[in-house]
């Protein structure tokens, strides 16, 4: 499984178009893609950042690669994601 990480907070539209981009090749590649805006559906607006995060960073637990979106330095919540992938030894591929 691939999860995608990259800026939301900010973005027009939570960078919505980008994700889906992003998970539309993975899916061409053959893998299961992990759509942040799809996992944190459930969460009700306006919840907490803090609760986003927590969701996010558990399922990256469970993915073997993670796809970072172009300008994905700019967002506090994809540099955590890109470090705890590097701490757990999952192949981070860059756009």
């Amino acid at each position: 499984m691939t999860y995608i990480s990259g800026q939301i907070t900010g973005m027009p539209d939570g960078n919505r178009g980008a994700f889906s981009h992003a998970e539309r090749l993975i899916q061409k590649s053959g893998k299961v893609a992990i759509n942040p805006h799809t996992i944190c559906a459930h969460l009700p607006d306006g919840s907490p950042w803090e609760d986003y995060m927590e969701v996010c960073l558990e399922a990256l637990k469970y993915c073997d690669e993670v796809y970072m979106i172009e300008g994905w330095h700019l967002s506090k919540g994809a540099r955590i994601e890109q470090a705890k992938a590097v701490d757990l030894g999952i192949k981070v591929v860059y756009e």
